[in-house]
């Protein structure tokens, strides 16, 4: 039998938030990944207000997705450095589909082994445990 589907939205923000919060408190969140878990993991929508906070989101909705037997991630890269040197997603592990076009994928497996083995991508121990830790809002179920 297939899971549902699950929304979940992670977030790090200097307080914990409830649902409606997270669309009228934007100055207190540092950062926030919505992801839907199916299938695959799919990224819809990612903001970090503070330099590592969006890889550390991105490699806690990870660890998350791997919990659920969830192999590959998906997403759109619609960020600044859309096909640049030193792109966030790149760095992590994820490819781009084609050759012209925003779509990425990339193996969970691949991505969580491969910042275990690089010290530089380890943010989650810099974070203050108190303040920083990522959070997960109430979350629906199709």
């Amino acid at each position: 039998m297939k899971s549902p589907v699950e929304v979940a939205v992670y977030y790090i923000a200097s307080k914990k938030l409830d649902l409606s919060d997270l669309a009228t408190n934007c100055k207190d969140i540092k950062g926030i990944i919505e992801v839907v878990f199916d299938d695959v993991m799919t990224i819809t929508h990612m903001r970090s207000k503070v330099k590592g906070y969006g890889t550390v989101l991105f490699l806690y909705a990870c660890e998350e997705a791997k919990k659920r037997n969830i192999e590959l991630v998906e997403l759109d890269d619609c960020s600044d450095r859309y096909r640049k040197p030193h792109n966030i997603y790149i760095k992590l592990g994820m490819n781009y589909i084609d050759d012209y076009g925003p779509e990425m994928i990339g193996c969970i497996r691949d991505i969580l082994s491969g910042i275990q083995k690089s010290p530089e991508h380890a943010p989650i121990a810099s974070l203050n445990p108190q303040n920083d830790a990522p959070c997960r809002s109430p979350s629906g179920r199709a």
